[in-house]
C-alpha cells in the first residue's frame, strides 16, 4: 500500500509539472515546435519520476498497479488542479488584455491632445 501511495504522490508531482507547462503554453504564443518540445520535456520528466520512484522504493520491479497509481496521480491532478490552473490562466490573460486596452486608450487620448488644429 505504501508504494501505491508513493506512486500516486509522484504522479501528482508530474501532474503539477504538466499543468505548469500548460499554463506557460496557454499564456504565450508558442509555435508547434516549441509546444512539442515542452510536451516532450514534461513526458520525459514524468518518465524519470516514475522510474525514480520504482527503482528507489520497489527495487526496480515495475508492476501494473504502480503504473496505474502513477497515472491516477496525474489524473487526480488534472481534474482538481487543472480547473484552478485554467481559471488562473484565464484571469491573467483577461488582466493583460484589459491593461493593454487601457494603455492603448491612454496613448490615443494623448495623441489627440497633442495634435493642434490648423
Amino acid at each position: 500500500m505504501q508504494i501505491f501511495l508513493l506512486c500516486c504522490t509522484f504522479g501528482i508531482i508530474s501532474g503539477v509539472v504538466f499543468e505548469l507547462f500548460y499554463a506557460i503554453r496557454a499564456l504565450s504564443n508558442f509555435t508547434y515546435i516549441l509546444t512539442f518540445v515542452l510536451d516532450l520535456v514534461a513526458v520525459l520528466f514524468s518518465a524519470f519520476m516514475f522510474v525514480f520512484c520504482v527503482y528507489t522504493y520497489n527495487s526496480g520491479i515495475i508492476r501494473l498497479y504502480l503504473i496505474l497509481a502513477f497515472l491516477l496521480g496525474i489524473f487526480v491532478t488534472k481534474i482538481s488542479l487543472g480547473n484552478l490552473v485554467a481559471k488562473f490562466v484565464n484571469s491573467i490573460y483577461n488582466y493583460i488584455i484589459k491593461l493593454a486596452e487601457k494603455r492603448k486608450a491612454k496613448a490615443t487620448r494623448q495623441g489627440e491632445q497633442g495634435a493642434k488644429p490648423r
